[in-house]
């Protein structure tokens, strides 16, 4: 294997053990196990950061697709114990589900959700108080595309709670205004957190009922539950999002990594 490679390789690793550090939650940042997982993998120490893992996730309870990226890691690191023990515990996670009953579909979206959440507040954490500007005649300021953003956290709520919303008949809706970044932060955490709660506690049956968003009767959308979260909240997050970066960009503010490193967050890489 020449050196171009290996560090294909090396980069491969580092992204399975970032999905599954990705799938906890915020909070357990300062675990002693998630804070050496952290120095290992900026010293490159990949194989001692997966065992990290592994250790926090022995000790807590951990859904299949943290187990399925420490085994596709420990798969590349030619690790065939680890990969034997980590499908295991994968195995053990799936039908303790099926025993219980518990809703699968969201232990899936959580760690997404928790993932676009974090991407989407260190955004907000940048915007910078210009809020007059936009990059095009024809482009929304950024006075209103940074609340919007915030606020979007409330239309995933009202998509797992109601089962339509009409915006000429439904709740009056007050918009977000635009102070400062770190008023956005905490109308964006705030409406987050109620989505998370909701999120947590559906159930599997309910991704399947219909769903439908109108205008004084006209239709907006319609289809599945599960589709008008993916579609009508979360992609519509991101979208909203990456436009936001360029708003950032233009104004010379950093910007965060996302789905990999920017050219402000290099990952360490």
């Amino acid at each position: 294997m020449d050196q171009t490679d290996f560090l294909r390789l090396w980069d491969w690793i580092r992204a399975d053990l970032s999905r599954a550090r990705g799938s906890l939650r915020e909070e357990v940042a300062d675990d002693p196990n998630i804070k050496q997982f952290d120095e290992f993998v900026d010293h490159n120490e990949l194989e001692l950061a997966c065992d990290c893992l592994a250790e926090y996730g022995e000790k807590n309870p951990m859904n299949g697709e943290f187990w399925l990226s420490l085994r596709d890691a420990a798969a590349k690191m030619k690790l065939p114990g680890r990969v034997a023990m980590f499908e295991r515990y994968a195995e053990e996670v799936k039908h303790e589900s099926r025993i219980e009953g518990r809703n699968m579909i969201n232990e899936l979206l959580l760690s997404e959700f928790d993932a676009e959440v974090k991407s989407t507040r260190a955004m907000l954490e940048r915007v910078p108080v210009n809020p007059d500007f936009k990059p095009h005649a024809k482009s929304m300021p950024l006075g209103k595309l940074a609340p919007h953003v915030a606020e979007l956290a409330g239309f995933g709520f009202t998509i797992l709670t109601t089962p339509e919303l009409d915006f000429s008949t439904g709740p009056k809706r007050t918009r977000v205004p635009f102070e400062s970044p770190e008023q956005l932060v905490k109308a964006f955490d705030e409406g987050a957190a109620k989505v998370r709660e909701a999120l947590k506690n559906i159930p599997d049956s309910a991704w399947t009922e219909s769903w439908k968003l109108s205008f004084q009767g006209k239709r907006i959308f319609s289809g599945s539950r599960f589709l008008a979260y993916r579609e009508m909240f979360l992609n519509h997050l991101v979208h909203h999002r990456a436009q936001l970066g360029v708003y950032l960009r233009m104004n010379d503010k950093p910007l965060p990594a996302t789905y990999g490193p920017s050219a402000d967050d290099a990952m360490g890489f």
